[in-house]
């Protein structure tokens, strides 16, 4: 839009100039971008919008509204920061890595709790599963980096441990 495009006056209820004022700042847009957005979608030409809408029960509506409240944010923000961690961006399977080595920081403190101890030796079977390429969907980057930041110790220990000592008979 430009300042040459034809311009008009409309009178509006106080209620409903203060609804798209709202609706354009969760969207993000200006007063006079919300109406010409809300115009084009009326008349079937939304190009500058989403391509669906979605239709939201009143009932939801306002559990999303005191939801958004409580965490100081607006309903469309709150409903996108739930869609975001309902559909999160895929990792790459070095973050993933990362994101269990946190997880695993964080629990194995805690590893008296039967659960706990469970979930943290099923994180190490994953990793010595990886190392051993019996996950093959991993990529040879990502079980190398698995190998030196989880398996390594372990897997020089073991060579040690298959080795002759110094000086025995079994050399």
């Amino acid at each position: 839009m430009s300042r040459e495009d034809s311009q008009m006056k409309i009178r509006l209820p106080e209620e409903m100039r203060d609804a798209l004022k709202e609706a354009a700042a969760d969207h993000q847009r200006t007063m006079n971008s919300e109406i010409v957005w809300r115009l084009m979608q009326s008349l079937g030409d939304a190009a500058e919008g989403p391509e669906w809408t979605l239709h939201v029960p009143e009932d939801l509506q306002k559990r999303i509204a005191e939801a958004a409240q409580r965490h100081g944010v607006s309903p469309n923000e709150e409903v996108l920061n739930l869609l975001h961690d309902f559909y999160p961006a895929p990792k790459t399977a070095a973050e993933a890595a990362r994101e269990i080595e946190r997880m695993a920081e964080v629990l194995t403190p805690a590893a008296s709790v039967p659960e706990i101890e469970q979930l943290v030796r099923k994180m190490q079977e994953l990793a010595v599963s990886i190392y051993k390429g019996r996950v093959p969907e991993i990529p040879n980057e990502a079980r190398h980096e698995v190998e030196d930041r989880y398996i390594g110790d372990e897997i020089d220990d073991m060579k040690d441990m298959s080795r002759p000592a110094y000086g025995s008979d079994d050399v």
